[in-house]
């Protein structure tokens, strides 16, 4: 395995499930050989909501700026531009 990935997924209704978007992402990361290093979800919350209000986010922002994983595997639309551009900047020391 060379990549150490984290997946990231959200629902933002109650009436939908992460598992088709788990199943997807490590099918993904298994094709690419990449090691999963963790799965963060957050069901039932609106990618409008602030960092803070999205708990597995909120986790999985932690853990990149602690660098315990390379990359993030997610299905479009799960995390917003600015969630991604803010991310890049606390990686990055900025």
């Amino acid at each position: 395995m060379g990549r150490k990935v984290a997946i990231y997924c959200r629902v933002s209704t109650l009436d939908q499930t992460i598992n088709n978007q788990l199943l997807e992402l490590r099918d993904h990361c298994s094709k690419m050989e990449w090691e999963i290093t963790k799965e963060y979800a957050d069901e039932g919350l609106s990618g409008t909501l602030s960092r803070e209000k999205r708990p597995a986010l909120n986790a999985l922002i932690k853990d990149a700026y602690w660098k315990r994983f390379d990359s993030i595997a997610t299905t479009s639309g799960r995390m917003t531009l600015s969630t991604t551009e803010r991310m890049t900047e606390r990686s990055s020391g900025r």
